[in-house]
């Protein structure tokens, strides 16, 4: 196995047991059924683009947590606020591990209202960039799956492309640059 794959077991691993210990630090449970999501009307919809950096650690916030992106500022379309994520599983692809990482997760965005945020569930790869072990390119698809205030009944897509470079085992563990793109909708949005 790769010190890459080393470094980002150990950390998601370790993080994620104290993170299960922590209130409320593993989010909202997964719904088991499947739902056909509501249409939006497009006055409901906004496209939104944003670059954002910030650490990775374990953090607590607005009933959600765990480790991935820490609560990191962010501009998504004209509403300010700040981005989250946190990891709820991984797998490793390749001889020895040396392959892609498989990331299922999911991304919290609250607004600087105070009242507006919304969830994504997503799938992400992060596979090895530049022959070094310490960093990895991101592909990121997030489903918007619930939301409140301007977000509520919350619909959309976005997709990160994203560079990681891990730099310890503890937190921080490393960075995170985001560069997100896509649709959200919701009931307060126009």
């Amino acid at each position: 196995m790769s010190s890459h794959s080393l470094q980002l077991a150990a950390v998601v691993l370790g993080l994620s047991a104290l993170g299960a210990c922590a209130e409320s630090a593993s989010g909202p449970e997964p719904t088991p059924e499947l739902t056909l999501a509501v249409s939006q009307p497009a006055a409901s919809c906004v496209n939104v683009a944003a670059d954002a950096s910030g650490p990775l650690g374990l953090w607590s916030h607005g009933g959600f947590g765990g480790f991935g992106l820490t609560p990191s500022p962010i501009t998504l379309g004209d509403d300010e606020g700040v981005m989250a994520s946190f990891v709820s599983s991984e797998t490793i692809s390749g001889a020895k591990g040396q392959g892609a990482h498989h990331i299922v997760l999911n991304h919290v965005f609250w607004s600087s209202d105070g009242t507006s945020w919304f969830l994504t569930e997503d799938k992400a790869s992060c596979a090895p960039a530049d022959n070094d072990p310490a960093t990895c390119l991101v592909n990121d698809h997030l489903r918007l799956v619930d939301g409140a205030g301007d977000y509520a009944n919350a619909a959309g897509h976005l997709q990160n492309h994203g560079f990681i470079e891990f730099t310890s085992f503890a937190p921080p563990a490393g960075t995170l640059d985001l560069q997100i793109r896509g649709r959200v909708c919701g009931d307060g949005l126009n």
